[in-house]
C-alpha cells in the first residue's frame, strides 16, 4: 500500500557518458562565450552612443557660442 503522505520517488537517472559530458561542457562554454560577446557589444554601444552624444552637444554649444560672440 503506497504512503499517501509522500509523493512517489522520481525514476532514477542514468549517469552521463563521457561523450555526453564533453558535449555538455562544449555547450556551456559556447553559452558563456555568447553571453560575453553580447555583454561586450552592449558596453561598446553604450560608449559609442555617449561619445556621439557628447560630441553633438559640444558642437552645438560651440556653434551657439560663436554665434553669440559674433553678434556682440
Amino acid at each position: 500500500m503506497p504512503n499517501r503522505n509522500h509523493p512517489p520517488a522520481p525514476p532514477a537517472v542514468p549517469d552521463l557518458t563521457d561523450d555526453e559530458r564533453k558535449a555538455l561542457r562544449e555547450l556551456l562554454e559556447r553559452d558563456r562565450r555568447v553571453t560575453w560577446l553580447w555583454s561586450t557589444a552592449r558596453t561598446w554601444a553604450v560608449w559609442v552612443a555617449a561619445v556621439v552624444g557628447g560630441l553633438t552637444i559640444g558642437w552645438d554649444s560651440i556653434k551657439k557660442f560663436i554665434q553669440i560672440a559674433g553678434k556682440g
